[in-house]
């Protein structure tokens, strides 16, 4: 057999053949070039991207006699037997399959010994992460000590799975997925050596499909090449790679912006009739508005996507994603895929009606909350009338409590249950008003807490949480009122209360003259939130009689 595949035939042989990895590769041969070579190195990233090509290179040019900048001649003795792969001081493992820990005793052995034509001999182990436990453990005190004359190179897809102890140990490199700019460069050159037609979105769709893969993307290139018979075009590549074309998501997004579900579930039928996935359907439709989006804010190829930039907003495009992100999250939980991209498809069709019946939801919801709003009896700070079906804000009635109160229940005041209620709120510390707040003191009637941010102790004091909180411990205790303050606001009264209770031997203290400001501020929100609530609300009323009407 004597065809060789374009990805072997175009592997890399120096440094400045390298595609995509300009500081992986700078700072090797800086290390080559100023004689400063580490005892282990970690290759760490995607699949193809160059991590075992780069490995050879840097072992070649460590060992190389006559370096030119850093980087191998290929032209040496050392350089061409390793290129041909009879330079028995390279040693490439393959941790897959030889993942025990006998595999490691016997390289751990063998590091010993000298190497047989070369400066340095080179163990180069690919997908390191398929180590065993006991392998790794078998390799760290070598790997960390070796002999003078090794270097280690272990590279990973999955550096995650690699025990800290092994990272630790070597210099990490992490190679990242090649720009689409790179690999279509890269492919380019190939065509040419190759005399190999092309076009250029063909190029561009391989390098998309690639996925930031160089590997990936000449593989996809071979084959292209050899069924179109040295003519690489946009549509075989799609046929190839079982991909879908943008011209027909682009004839997909037609048949939605103009409504027409009919023919949009044509297309789907054909994408499925043809081999292509639920999920890649979804993936390369949000893609392709992705990409329109782009070209919209950038004016980059906006000509390309000016039929669907004229037929659908940019508003309804974001909405397009939501529906397919929806649908992409609901299928990775069912077994019955297809059902969910025909309502996405449904609903991108359905839009303006749905906006519209959002809205609608959305008063309702408003309404309700301005009646619950009037009907508060949780001491409100402000008095919330209707007149004329206008809401009106009346003056300050009272504070939330009053220092008279929290004299009283201070003086009250029972250790054994405030420890208590500790237990009891480090056993629901799912409750974020729990989770953030302190107890200051407790008696039988009245507990007391306090928040170091006002923006939570201002949601504190809606219902609904003040509730939660008081059922949790009413499940255990019963306390009628719960007392909450800024973290401020109780150290000064704490401050205050110690001094007249130790100091002055005041038997039941009480504290006059402090300012707690924070309830002016309550206060003032909820009559600003009211205020923007009736602004609001009269909007909506008026929206909702147009909507009514279908004028909308």
């Amino acid at each position: 057999m004597s065809y060789k595949a374009l990805y072997r035939t175009y592997r890399p042989q120096t440094f400045k053949d390298v595609a995509g990895q300009a500081i992986v590769v700078k700072t090797l041969e800086n290390a080559v070039a100023n004689d400063m070579i580490g005892h282990a190195y970690l290759f760490a990233g995607p699949r193809g991207t160059g991590k075992t090509s780069i490995a050879k290179i840097f072992a070649k040019a460590i060992n190389c006699t006559n370096l030119i900048e850093g980087s191998p001649c290929n032209e040496c003795h050392s350089c061409k037997s390793i290129n041909d792969s009879s330079n028995l001081d390279i040693i490439e493992i393959d941790a897959a399959s030889n993942n025990g820990v006998d595999e490691i005793r016997d390289l751990r052995d063998k590091v010993r010994y000298l190497p047989v034509n070369c400066k340095y001999k080179v163990y180069i182990i690919d997908e390191v992460h398929m180590l065993t436990t006991v392998a790794f453990n078998a390799l760290l005190k070598t790997l960390e000590e070796p002999p003078k004359h090794v270097v280690f190179i272990l590279a990973t897809t999955e550096i995650h799975q690699l025990p800290l102890t092994i990272i630790s140990r070597c210099q990490k490199f992490s190679f990242k997925n090649i720009d689409e700019i790179d690999i279509i460069n890269y492919l380019e050159k190939i065509c040419l050596s190759e005399n190999v037609t092309y076009s250029k979105e063909a190029l561009s769709a391989i390098a998309k499909i690639g996925e930031g893969g160089l590997r990936d993307s000449i593989s996809l290139l071979d084959q292209v090449v050899s069924y179109t018979i040295n003519n690489v075009q946009e549509e075989e590549v799609y046929q190839i790679s079982g991909a879908i074309s943008r011209n027909e998501m682009l004839n997909l997004l037609k048949s939605l912006g103009t409504s027409d579900i009919a023919s949009a579930f044509s297309i789907v039928n054909n994408f499925i009739n043809n081999g292509k996935e639920i999920n890649r359907i979804i993936l390369e439709l949000i893609l392709t508005i992705r990409d329109i989006i782009y070209a919209t804010v950038s004016g980059e190829n906006i000509e390309k996507y000016s039929d669907i930039v004229n037929l659908i907003s940019t508003e309804k495009l974001y909405f397009y994603i939501d529906m397919l992100d929806a649908a992409s999250s609901n299928i990775k939980f069912s077994t019955m895929k297809r059902p969910y991209l025909d309502l996405a498809l449904i609903k991108m069709v359905e839009h303006e009606n749905l906006q519209k019946i959002d809205l609608l939801s959305r008063i309702e919801t408003l309404e309700k909350e301005l009646k619950e709003l009037k009907k508060k009896t949780f001491r409100p700070t402000t008095q919330i009338v209707e007149l004329d079906n206008k809401v009106e804000i009346k003056e300050k009635v009272l504070s939330l409590f009053t220092l008279q109160d929290l004299n009283k229940e201070l003086n009250a005041g029972d250790k054994e249950l405030k420890q208590t209620i500790e237990v009891i709120f480090s056993n629901n510390q799912e409750n974020q008003f729990i989770a953030n707040c302190v107890i200051c003191f407790a008696s039988k009637n009245a507990l007391s807490i306090s928040f170091k941010d006002i923006d939570l102790l201002k949601e504190f004091y809606k219902r609904k949480n003040y509730e939660s909180v008081l059922n949790l411990i009413n499940k255990e205790i019963p306390i009628k009122k719960i007392y909450p303050l800024l973290e401020n606001d109780w150290n000064k009264v704490k401050e205050i209360f110690i001094d007249l209770k130790i100091n002055q031997k005041v038997r039941n203290p009480i504290i006059k003259d402090i300012n707690l400001t924070i309830y002016d501020k309550i206060e003032d929100d909820i009559i600003n939130t009211a205020s923007k609530a009736s602004l609001l609300a009269n909007q909506l009323t008026d929206n909702k009689e147009i909507i009514e009407k279908g004028e909308l």
